[in-house]
């Protein structure tokens, strides 16, 4: 992702000495979103900042993410969250989502010497929900791959440009009406 930009004061904690981080990761699943960081404390920020703090919590040193990559090249770019220790009733809730296509946004945030974060948080990575598997033996594991948006460039989109589908999409419009009766209509082109 180009164009990142740092507030003057993310620059200056960037910048020093010490660089306290920690990562913000929003995952809008159907049943609502959820809010992690890997702060090894449950963290309160109004990242919208509309002035309502939504708690972000933690995943106490059980969570993993991949590294963020980029480059040059036309291709779709991915991440992979790992959460493991689930407790038994996030197992349940867990299975009944379906997080295909879902939006994921990750933040890097500059901490001050007394771990607050400083405003402006980094957007590194926002991409789209895919496959979140889960393994469950003496401990529950769950893995949630996000890719880019990027990904969808080759799927192939469904619909006809027929007025059924029209219909469906649009009840009312009859804008395809006539496309059935064109398709081996013999046309006169000029002087015949």
């Amino acid at each position: 992702m180009s164009g990142r930009t740092l507030t003057t004061a993310a620059a200056a904690a960037g910048a020093a000495e010490v660089v306290r981080v920690m990562l913000l990761a929003l995952f809008e699943f159907d049943s609502g979103p959820v809010r992690i960081t890997t702060a090894p404390y449950d963290v309160p920020y109004d990242l919208r900042a509309d002035g309502e703090a939504e708690l972000w919590l933690t995943t106490l040193g059980m969570g993993t993410v991949s590294g963020v990559e980029e480059g040059t090249e036309t291709q779709s770019y991915g991440i992979t969250c790992k959460l493991s220790g689930i407790p038994q009733e996030a197992i349940s809730l867990a299975l009944q989502e379906n997080p295909q296509g879902r939006q994921a946004f990750f933040w890097l945030a500059f901490l001050d010497a007394d771990h607050a974060i400083i405003p402006g948080p980094v957007l590194i990575f926002a991409g789209r929900m895919d496959t979140m598997p889960l393994e469950v033996g003496s401990t529950a594991e769950l893995t949630l791959s996000v890719e880019s948006r990027l990904a969808d460039w080759d799927r192939i989109r469904g619909g006809r440009y027929t007025d059924a589908e029209q219909q469906r999409r649009s009840p009312g419009d009859r804008f395809f009406q006539f496309t059935a009766q064109a398709v081996d209509k013999e046309l006169t082109w000029g002087k015949a």
